[in-house]
């Protein structure tokens, strides 16, 4: 037990006011977000400073180490940008920024048009509900989707129980889509309401919260986004890309630790079908407390993704990419024994030969930062940059890859190590192949830092931990993007 006096401490940190004021966080970002030529400038300095000071001198003298008095350069290549294809045959070209958005007359790719569907809405604030839901019916319009008019109910209070009642009572009409408008973003009502509509009565939900949606200045624009969303969780596709191979089974897995207890973790598996074919996704979670029990769910329902692939489809994938985020190198002999040879030894009893598969390992957490020199300045490099040498590690398949543009500060690359890949499938291929997955993440008109198959399982898992308590999700759902 450790007892701390309330007169001998000092909170650290920043407070959530300090977070709303504007002005400070843009103060503060100047030191915590460099940007590409202050960031260079700093690490000269750095440099500068080491091989000057005496102490560290000898320390690297007693090593035998040398340190370069420049930055290590490595030739980059760059990917060309992708086009993303809508529905009535319609494409665009991403911009440079690797971004994109429908508007106009765009219509998704596919859409699951939502008809049969319920809003609930504090009686207190009808007005505004009733505006929003005009300004989404109309922003759906404009995609050529159909939001049809909602059997809606007010909630006399802003309290749990009502809206739990009210849903338990109206889910005898089957509807195909919840949508609840709360008062406040209260974590405990929030994750009451998720556990009712996904573990018991597999309903696929949307919730919004009044003071960030309803009183938000650009209305328009979040309804657009909240009619992409419902489209998504009701089995639609908003953009696709093309693929440079067919028949291809993607998976991303992650973990996310459970708040309340640290011991417990949830592993979610997400993957997609041949997006040509079938606009269905396989997800599931699992919950472990060591890495056998983990590995042998996982093994068993990368099974059941295989042969649902196969009922959407007609066959059996022709390839197979895993990527598999949320483990460090410490842990990469590890993953080798316990995760991929069982899951190859499953698929050669499903295939009966060599299966065609990879698995990629994903690392967000890396200290590598790369510069472009244009002209006499430094600048980020351009989303789809590549970089596969100089810096990479021998006896390797691994790359980093830019595919996100920011705003502010350095751009943070993502490191891949293909472990393990019998897919036919050169470096080349399986670094573009990355790419385009970082396309397909459909809360973003853009690419996305990790592939979407891996931001998916990450949404899917940190779901399950803050608002569902573990629990698994009904089977009805397991077929749609549900939890974005």
């Amino acid at each position: 037990m450790i007892y701390l006096i309330p007169e001998l401490s000092r909170a650290t940190g920043m407070t959530d006011e300090m977070r709303a004021n504007f002005r400070l966080m843009q103060e503060v970002s100047e030191y915590t977000r460099l940007n590409p030529a202050n960031r260079v400038q700093s690490l000269n300095k750095f440099i500068k400073r080491i091989i000057e000071t005496r102490d560290a001198k000898e320390v690297l003298d007693q090593w035998q180490v040398q340190l370069s008095q420049e930055l290590v350069r490595v030739s980059i290549r760059e990917l060309p940008r992708e086009t993303i294809l809508f529905g009535s045959e319609h494409s665009e070209e991403s911009n440079l920024k690797s971004e994109w958005s429908i508007r106009g007359r765009t219509s998704m790719y596919k859409a699951v048009d939502c008809r049969r569907w319920i809003m609930l809405y504090p009686e207190k604030i009808e007005r505004q509900s009733r505006n929003f839901l005009k300004t989404l019916i109309e922003a759906a319009q404009e995609m050529n989707y159909v939001i049809a008019e909602p059997l809606h109910k007010g909630v006399k209070s802003g309290r749990q129980e009502e809206y739990t009642s009210i849903i338990e009572e109206m889910a005898e009409k089957k509807p195909n889509f919840v949508l609840c408008i709360l008062p406040t973003n209260r974590a405990d009502r929030y994750s009451a309401l998720k556990r009712l509509l996904i573990v018991k009565f597999g309903i696929p939900s949307q919730v919004i919260v009044e003071n960030r949606v309803l009183k938000h200045k650009n209305l328009r624009s979040i309804c657009t986004k909240v009619a992409i969303q419902i489209n998504c969780k009701l089995g639609g596709i908003p953009w696709l890309i093309k693929m440079p191979v067919a028949g291809l089974m993607a998976v991303g897995f992650d973990v996310s630790y459970d708040p309340r207890n640290r011991k417990r973790s949830i592993g979610a598996m997400v993957a997609t079908m041949d997006v040509r074919v079938s606009s269905c996704f396989y997800s599931v979670t699992v919950q472990y407390k060591d890495g056998n029990e983990m590995v042998e769910k996982i093994d068993q329902h990368m099974q059941k993704a295989i042969e649902f692939y196969k009922y959407a489809v007609g066959a059996f994938p022709e390839r197979i990419v895993y990527y598999r985020d949320g483990i460090g190198d410490s842990q990469i002999q590890f993953v080798k024994r316990q995760e991929v040879e069982p899951i190859i030894k499953t698929l050669s009893q499903i295939y009966g030969s060599n299966p065609r598969f990879a698995f990629i390992v994903v690392n967000k957490r890396t200290n590598a930062r790369f510069f472009k020199k244009q002209g006499n300045q430094f600048i980020n490099p351009q989303p789809g940059s590549i970089i596969d040498n100089g810096v990479t590690c021998k006896g390797r398949q691994d790359f980093y890859l830019i595919s996100q543009h920011v705003g502010q500060g350095t751009v943070a690359p993502t490191y891949y190590n293909i472990i393990h890949n019998n897919t036919g499938l050169d470096i080349e291929k399986v670094e573009l192949l990355t790419y385009k997955l970082c396309h397909l993440y459909y809360n973003w008109g853009g690419t996305v830092r990790i592939p979407s198959i891996c931001q998916n399982a990450k949404k899917l898992a940190f779901l399950t931990t803050q608002s569902l308590n573990g629990a698994i999700a009904n089977e009805h759902l397991t077929k749609s993007l549900y939890f974005l």
